[in-house]
């Protein structure tokens, strides 16, 4: 199970437990030495662990309270931001929305009227700083018209998925005002939009990226080059060049290549 699992999650449950050398602990079966070191990194820049020694972390009070959440350690990272921030709520369904199975069906080429749809029904509103704000539009249409089966494909949305989505939101807002991320009034001088993306930004913020030359094409921090999904809203419909992506995939092209796509992605101001 070891060798499967996302490691930070893991290794935020060590830290709660007492552990404080992770990488130098006796595992039953050892993970990949780059994978834990990893993960022991990310949790250091969420805020969850810090360094009590040459080797050694210890659990923080930010890591204590990311473990409240039952969410992976970088969406319970983005909700206690988004908590602080007032937009606690919003970070909830964020959460919901990417915790499971892909909200928007895949499409063919040949479904081109539902692809037309969808793509009305998303834009509404005029937000694209943020995929976020496109799934939710979404989730929204599919519970406003009773997650019906017919309506939902018909704009290429997962009604089953979206009914999964809305037990899960009504729990981690139950969790989130359990936890009082739900108490606290948006500053006036910050939009909800910018918010969120603040949020977003908290909890995924060693997958920053730059847009380079190419419309599509973006700059790693750690150097690598990716591409920003074809269906990414902020991604292709922003004329933003600073991005924080939810997701890495690196998918085999059948060219024999790979292939680095940038999923679910939030605009972000220098001045963050």
């Amino acid at each position: 199970e070891i060798q499967r699992v996302e490691l930070s999650d893991v290794v935020l449950q060590m830290a709660a437990q007492g552990v404080r050398d992770i990488e130098g602990f006796d595992f039953l079966e050892s993970p990949d030495p780059e994978r834990l070191h990893a993960a022991v990194a990310l949790l250091r820049t969420l805020g969850a662990l810090e360094g009590v020694g040459p080797r050694e972390v210890a659990l923080t009070a930010v890591g204590a309270w990311m473990r409240a959440l039952p969410v992976q350690p970088r969406y319970a990272r983005m909700m206690i931001e988004a908590g602080r921030l007032g937009v606690g709520g919003d970070a909830a369904l964020f959460a919901a929305l990417m915790s499971g199975r892909d909200l928007l069906a895949r499409l063919g080429r040949q479904e081109t009227i539902t692809r037309d749809k969808r793509a009305r029904l998303i834009a509404k509103g005029g937000e694209n700083q943020s995929d976020f704000f496109a799934l939710r539009r979404a989730f929204h249409f599919a519970r406003e018209n009773g997650f019906d089966g017919r309506t939902c494909h018909a704009h290429g949305i997962n009604p089953q998925v979206a009914r999964e989505v809305a037990q899960t939101e009504d729990q981690l807002l139950a969790l989130a005002r359990e936890e009082g991320l739900l108490d606290t009034p948006r500053p006036e001088a910050m939009s909800a939009n910018e918010a969120l993306r603040r949020s977003h930004l908290a909890g995924f913020v060693d997958l920053l990226v730059q847009r380079t030359t190419g419309s599509s094409e973006c700059e790693l921090a750690d150097g690598q080059r990716g591409e920003i999904a074809e269906d990414s809203v902020a991604g292709r419909g922003s004329a933003h060049h600073l991005f924080v992506a939810s997701e890495v995939r690196r998918i085999h092209t059948r060219a024999g290549g790979t292939l680095t796509l940038l999923n679910t992605l939030s605009a972000v101001e220098p001045a963050w």
